[in-house]
């Protein structure tokens, strides 16, 4: 299976804008294994990239209280599973290719045992990893570089999201050694058009696909 899996420093760092722009360069198919909140992350890459419903696999564990998700299941009495999140439909997208996008943050557990990034290292797509361009993204992106390098997992670039931020881009370049392969300036519209336009380092995702 090719793709990437798409994680974040934070919540609400830009893993599903990221995930549009991707799949509107890539033919691949999008799905988000675990989701919390009415505002669901399938909708808003389905209407942002205006892609055909055969383009995404519909999430496995979905809770409409929008707060942790190993919380939510617990109030239902659910206990999620790691080995149980893989649908049918993946294991037929060796020819095709996906974009996972996680939950949060790499340590939002999953259970009592595991955590998003454990989900990371079972899947073993290359990750890319979005931030903030804003104050304290040094620090929570060295975390999570570091977190991820721990377990030997793949890291093929870094999207920094937000205000751009020169002295924050040099040094994230120079202390996580981890390419950059975009800014995402704010954006007056998300629409597809403003979404292609935003340039990307194709190129070096093209080199990490598992052909």
């Amino acid at each position: 299976m090719q793709g990437f899996f798409i994680t974040g420093t934070d919540t609400n760092v830009g893993k599903t804008l990221v995930s549009s722009v991707l799949m509107l360069h890539f033919p691949f198919v999008y799905w988000k294994p675990i989701q919390s909140g009415n505002d669901l992350d399938i909708d808003y890459v389905k209407k942002k990239t205006n892609l055909g419903a055969e383009r995404f696999i519909k999430t496995i564990y979905q809770f409409k209280d929008p707060i942790a998700p190993h919380i939510a299941a617990k109030r239902l009495s659910i206990e999620m599973n790691l080995d149980d999140i893989f649908p049918q439909d993946l294991n037929n997208l060796s020819n095709k290719g996906v974009i996972i996008e996680g939950a949060g943050g790499l340590f939002v557990p999953i259970n009592k045992k595991y955590f998003i990034i454990d989900l990371i290292k079972k899947i073993s797509l290359p990750v890319i990893l979005v931030c903030r361009s804003s104050l304290g993204t040094i620090n929570h992106t060295l975390l999570s570089v570091n977190a991820l390098r721990s377990r030997n997992i793949f890291i093929c670039g870094l999207v920094i999201n937000g205000d751009k931020n020169q002295d924050n881009k040099d040094a994230l370049q120079e202390y996580c050694d981890v390419p950059i392969i975009a800014e995402i300036d704010n954006l007056d519209v998300v629409s597809r058009e403003n979404l292609c336009k935003i340039p990307i380092r194709l190129d070096l995702l093209n080199q990490y696909l598992k052909l």
